[in-house]
């Protein structure tokens, strides 16, 4: 029997005997016993199931997916096993930990990518010129940014970076991601350095959700705290500057971008060393959720 500090006794019910299933794993890794097998798979989905219920990972992805997924790893990583050096309770909650958050990962991205289609929408029929229609929303968008997007910059060389980012983001969608966009910058530009080539690319994404925004169907709010654990972690620090509907706009302007941007967009920000600006405050995020009413257009 098992002790715990709620069992002193030794009448705790544990879920997974480290003993017994290293004695199965030695003994599959010596002949290929696929009794043992079994056995080490069922604790496998037990523990698995155990860490997934603890940490709610059943909002992201089914337990039955879960635990297919770490048993498939198992059958192919399972004769890296050497008791040895570890023991099989560490080194099976590892690979079910490691396919825990990898599933979470992988779904919250999905639906931040993707939204669900509405029921009322797709019921609809389709109208005979929705292609040319939707054709034709897309150029008065992409007019719209040409036409709205503004900088504070003066320089003409990076004037013209900052148009041919914007240039890029209407022909490809806004789909290219961040650093696809440096790199392909830095090729076009042999001036261009790459810490300057990510400021520009910030910059010309920001000034074109600026501009796109208005035009965006209504989404659900975003919560700070669901902001946690992610790339977009660094804006819940500002939230206390901002009211709750600000900060749905402010995450949806600056999403994905450097927590530098903050300072970019104050044109007092003569330095790129953070230490020598002045702190973030209110003032910041003005320029971040409306721009700033002195900057020039960038296509005149």
């Amino acid at each position: 029997m098992f002790t715990s500090t709620h069992h002193p006794s030794g009448d705790a019910n544990h879920h997974f005997d480290n003993e017994q299933v290293t004695t199965l794993i030695c003994r599959y890794q010596s002949c290929g016993d696929q009794e043992a097998l079994a056995g080490v798979l069922a604790a496998a989905q037990q523990r698995t199931l155990t860490l997934s219920r603890f940490y709610g990972a059943d909002r992201y992805l089914s337990e039955g997916e879960l635990t297919s997924n770490v048993t498939w790893k198992l059958l192919r990583g399972l004769h890296r096993f050497d008791a040895w050096r570890g023991r099989a309770f560490s080194f099976i909650s590892t690979v079910a930990m490691n396919e825990i958050r990898t599933g979470v990962t992988r779904t919250r991205v999905l639906r931040e990518r993707y939204i669900e289609l509405d029921e009322t929408i797709a019921g609809q029929t389709p109208h005979p010129n929705g292609d040319a229609e939707a054709g034709e929303t897309i150029e008065h968008l992409v007019h719209s940014v040409r036409a709205n997007v503004r900088s504070t910059i003066s320089d003409p060389d990076e004037r013209a970076v900052l148009r041919w980012f914007t240039e890029s983001f209407c022909a490809d969608g806004f789909e290219s991601a961040r650093h696809q966009c440096c790199n392909a910058a830095l090729q076009v530009f042999s001036w261009l350095r790459p810490a300057r080539a990510c400021e520009l690319h910030d910059l010309a994404r920001w000034q074109c959700r600026l501009v796109l925004l208005p035009h965006a169907p209504p989404r659900t709010p975003i919560i700070p705290g669901k902001l946690l654990g992610t790339r977009g972690a660094w804006l819940v620090r500002y939230q206390h500057l901002m009211s709750p509907v600000e900060f749905d706009r402010f995450a949806r302007l600056l999403m994905g971008l450097a927590p530098f941007i903050l300072l970019l967009v104050d044109p007092q920000s003569r330095s790129r060393r953070g230490d020598r600006n002045a702190s973030i405050t209110r003032r910041n995020v003005e320029f971040a959720l409306h721009g700033d009413p002195s900057s020039a257009k960038l296509f005149a």
